[in-house]
């Protein structure tokens, strides 16, 4: 599987892609990525976009799971991940660069329960 990303679109204006990255064939599992237009975000686009995407995963590529780093800082998208259904696994110390230095990262990952 190569890396898959999917551009969500409006009026043939791009507002967000959702991506999935390092994917491991053998344990079934792979990671996903989201990104909404600034302008765009709260709409439900991010939710639509993600339960689509997890529904892609499970029932298509038949992965195990699927899992997320979230900057701490990011409550929204904590929020958003959780609503759908990822659960809070870990947490990595100083995982992410930002502008003003490093942040803890939370890891969520969400099972396909077949």
């Amino acid at each position: 599987l190569s890396r898959r990303q999917r551009q969500m679109c409006i009026r043939d204006r791009i507002i967000g892609a959702i991506d999935c990255f390092d994917y491991d064939i053998t344990n079934r599992k792979a990671a996903i990525g989201l990104l909404i237009d600034p302008g765009h975000k709260r709409q439900g686009f991010g939710r639509d976009a993600l339960e689509t995407f997890v529904e892609y995963a499970f029932r298509f590529l038949h992965l195990h799971q699927l899992y997320v780093h979230i900057p701490v800082c990011n409550t929204a998208s904590i929020a958003l991940f959780r609503t759908c259904g990822f659960h809070e696994s870990t947490r990595l110390k100083d995982w992410i660069r930002l502008p003003q230095g490093y942040a803890d990262a939370l890891i969520f990952q969400k099972f396909n329960r077949e």
